[in-house]
């Protein structure tokens, strides 16, 4: 959390439409997120870190390349002396429950 470093899997990147091949920043990410879903994620994100509570989110997303598309975001704080350090989570393809 400190400085917003993402790790991903390559499956993440093909989710956001961007090369696997290049570091990619948080705002990089959160811009790709439609406006809805991007405030939905931005308040469950803060709550989570507030109140050391997971979350999930059916997400809707522009990737940079390829078509629309929806992404499950579950997220869980990862706590060391009461203090939220950095989010854990699985980000998975859920376009055709979409369709």
């Amino acid at each position: 959390l400190r400085d917003d470093s993402l790790t991903w899997s390559p499956d993440v990147y093909d989710i956001f439409g961007l090369p696997r091949d290049k570091p990619v920043s948080r705002g990089a990410a959160v811009a790709i997120y439609c406006p809805e879903s991007r405030a939905a994620m931005e308040r469950l994100r803060a709550y989570a870190i507030k109140h050391c509570r997971g979350f999930t989110l059916d997400a809707e997303l522009y990737p940079i390349r390829g078509k629309r598309r929806w992404m499950r975001l579950m997220a869980a704080p990862v706590c060391v002396d009461g203090r939220v350090v950095r989010l854990h989570g699985v980000k998975q393809d859920v376009t055709r429950d979409y369709v």
